[in-house]
């Protein structure tokens, strides 16, 4: 082991998801406990055991809703709706539990639905970071993803030209893989534009 060696991006990626599902478990909480001292001023005994359920349920629902899927290259609203989705399975939850127990008279309506409306705005403006976050490290050439791509005609080529105009995306392209028969066949196409991808990777056969 090389001592000093700092641990890349893509070394660290194991830890950075359970990080923010731990995150995302105690923002729910943390969003509970602001609005219960806004509208009740004071926590009670009540709000603790619905701040355990919530805790465990949003670390079990978010997961099974593949919210911490890669996104990569993915729109934020795509997240958000897979985000608001889980939310609102994990409230039909506590409402679910709320009625089995006969619970709910102990709750204010109002700290609870102002809880069911902050928490995705909180949770997205998190995950919106997090992402941007990591977007600019890879723009900064961290946590890349290497693409070969296959075919190296006008097709290939345009690809290759889009994945580098958004370096943020985090994939760099370091070759095409191509059937034409000969090297010249491959770098015809190149060489009719000085600025194309071709001019800067490696194409191979395949056979």
């Amino acid at each position: 082991m090389l001592k000093g060696k700092r641990p890349s991006l893509r070394e660290s990626s194991p830890f950075l998801m359970p990080f923010l599902r731990l995150l995302d478990a105690g923002l729910v909480v943390l969003t509970l406990y602001s609005i219960v001292v806004l509208y009740v001023g004071q926590w009670g005994d009540q709000y603790t055991d619905l701040a355990v359920a919530a805790f465990g349920m949003t670390l079990l629902v978010f997961h099974y809703a593949d919210l911490y899927r890669p996104w990569r290259g993915q729109s934020f609203i795509s997240e958000f709706s897979v985000l608001c989705t889980a939310w609102v399975i994990e409230v039909g939850l506590v409402m679910f539990l709320l009625f089995v127990f006969k619970q709910g008279q102990v709750f204010s309506r109002a700290a609870l639905l102002s809880w069911f409306g902050a928490v995705p705005m909180v949770l997205f403006v998190v995950h919106v970071s997090f992402r941007k976050m990591l977007r600019l490290l890879r723009s900064s050439g961290k946590n890349l993803r290497r693409a070969v791509i296959v075919g190296a005609g006008d097709l290939g080529f345009t690809l290759a030209r889009h994945i580098e105009a958004a370096p943020w995306i985090g994939i760099r392209v370091i070759g095409f893989f191509d059937d034409r028969k000969t090297t010249a066949d491959l770098a015809g196409t190149a060489q009719r534009d000085q600025n194309h991808p071709g001019n800067r990777f490696r194409a191979q056969k395949i056979s």
